[in-house]
């Protein structure tokens, strides 16, 4: 959950600040009738992967191997959006830089507008919407993992057997996920402070 929060923060504040910031130095070289060269980067992340070694522990709980299989696909699948965070970041310069400096675009205004698009819908969509999509996501797969686990431990594999007995097999993530849904609620609340996303 700290690694996450950690990417979480370096990301928003690198759309709040320097993408921002890029997109207001384009705006005054539009102004004045310029053609914008620019370079920049993501800031350098290191993104905890779950490890798989978890799926050859059988906890005694259906709802626990469900949460650890989601949590292992999903820290997978965190690592390949920060990676295309970055590429199409790169790219976006990459592309403008290589136009302006060939001279194939004569009018430095257009050129200048487009890049200022591109840079607004990189912070939009893959910022404001798919990553803070996917923090949400895996904030709350995280979080119904840790009060399971946590549940599992405390009451031992049999009380646990013995609360949920009554539950549908066919249902038992919808049905556990009602059960603990308070819980899940009221931590999100709590790690709510250590996130720029809204959980």
């Amino acid at each position: 959950m700290q690694n996450l929060a950690e990417t979480d923060v370096t990301v928003n504040n690198f759309a709040k600040n320097q993408l921002t910031k890029m997109i207001d130095n384009v705006d005054a070289d539009i102004k004045k009738g310029l053609q914008t060269v620019c370079y920049g980067f993501v800031p350098l992340l290191h993104i905890f992967e779950i490890s798989e070694e978890l799926l050859r522990r059988f906890s005694g709980s259906g709802y626990v191997d469900i949460q650890t299989i989601q949590l292992i696909n999903k820290s997978k699948d965190f690592r390949k959006i920060i990676d295309d965070i970055n590429r199409q970041f790169e790219s976006t310069i990459l592309m403008n830089n290589q136009i302006v400096l060939s001279g194939i675009n004569k009018n430095p205004v257009a050129q200048s507008t487009i890049f200022k698009k591109n840079l607004y819908e990189f912070k939009t969509q893959m910022i404001e919407t798919d990553f803070q999509s996917n923090v949400r996501i895996y904030a709350s797969i995280l979080i119904k993992a840790q009060i399971a686990v946590g549940k599992l431990t405390d009451w031992g594999v049999s009380k646990w057997k013995k609360e949920f007995k009554n539950i549908n097999p066919q249902k038992i993530e919808e049905e556990i996920d009602k059960y603990f849904a308070e819980e899940v609620s009221g931590r999100k609340v709590k790690y709510q402070e250590v996130f720029r996303t809204n959980l």
